[in-house]
């Protein structure tokens, strides 16, 4: 049993899809945590595999976090299952700025997969050196021996992968030494960059998610990082209450919203609260003004790289 905070009851979730087989289903930021080993069950952060018939398909499984333990010392401690996909085939999926640290090999695991996506995750076992881990990103056969199809995977880090498909841009880190000269606190499971992190500017930029888990801007540098989390310098982007950068009017707003500040032949671009992109301005300069009226009423980011691209920022609006 696994507990977890926001939106839904359920603590393990079994993405099962029971209705029109060709809409997208979206499973964004839950935080799934604190495994308790109370039965012979194997416990999934996620888990998802076909039933009655019925095919998974069609789902992007973005932002969210999935924790084996906050204290080692919690009773009952069992191992987690990150995302668990199996007995498909599972065909269309997205897995992306998903942060996974359990405590098993099953990081992230399809078994049998079609045309799917793992791009940008951050897959560490806290303790690497420890049966049953370390923690893979996996796609393989299915159980009755097909291979998967025209799958891709890139831009992540984790401590094993076992890839049938394309990859690029993967990072395998699996001792202590490898976690603590690249993250800031990997035993809070803070895996935010160090400056001086080799997953800094290493990824690639085709496939990398416009922003990452946080919400920032990719890329901060020369190029996107691997992993679920974009390096940031605290010094190349002001807080926007304090001088900031960038400015945006009115907010909320109904129809135009102007961004002004210090910016010549940037690059915007407008991103819904699924991550999916709606609108993108090319080589523009300050002050600009975007007509929104034909937007839905709801929360977008709007991402604007300068001309340099080293200083990315990120500003949330209210579509009225």
């Amino acid at each position: 049993m696994a507990t977890r905070s926001k939106p839904l009851l359920l603590f393990i979730l079994q993405l099962i899809l029971v209705g029109n087989a060709t809409a997208t289903t979206f499973y964004l930021g839950n935080t799934i945590k604190n495994c308790y080993d109370v039965d012979d069950n194997h416990d999934d952060g996620i888990q998802s595999f076909t039933t009655n018939g019925y095919v998974v398909d069609h789902n992007i499984v973005r932002g969210n976090t999935i924790l084996n333990f906050e204290d080692p010392n919690q009773p009952l401690l069992g191992p987690l299952q990150g995302i668990g996909c199996f007995d498909g085939f599972f065909n269309d999926w997205t897995v992306e700025n998903n942060l996974i640290s359990v405590n098993h090999w099953h990081g992230i695991t399809f078994l049998g997969a079609n045309n799917c996506r793992i791009y940008n995750n951050t897959v560490l076992d806290p303790t690497p050196d420890i049966t049953p881990g370390g923690s893979w990103i996996m796609i393989d056969d299915h159980k009755n021996g097909m291979p998967s199809s025209n799958c891709a995977v890139r831009n992540n880090v984790a401590n094993q992968f076992v890839v049938d498909g394309a990859t690029g841009n993967n990072l395998v880190l699996n001792s202590y030494t490898g976690y603590i000269v690249n993250f800031a606190d990997y035993a809070h499971f803070d895996f935010h960059l160090l400056p001086t992190s080799a997953l800094i500017d290493a990824g690639d930029d085709s496939v990398a998610p416009p922003i990452d888990f946080d919400g920032v801007a990719r890329p901060q540098g020369a190029h996107a990082d691997i992993g679920a989390f974009e390096f940031r310098d605290a010094t190349a982007v002001r807080d926007q209450d304090s001088e900031a950068e960038v400015r945006i009017y009115p907010n909320p707003v109904k129809d135009k919203v102007t961004l002004t500040g210090d910016f010549t032949q940037g690059d915007i671009t407008i991103i819904d609260m699924q991550g999916q992109v709606v609108a993108r301005f090319q080589s523009v300069s300050s002050p600009f003004t975007v007509n929104l009226s034909r937007l839905l009423a709801g929360s977008y980011f709007i991402v604007l790289n300068n001309d340099t691209k080293k200083v990315g920022q990120v500003l949330k609006i209210t579509k009225l």
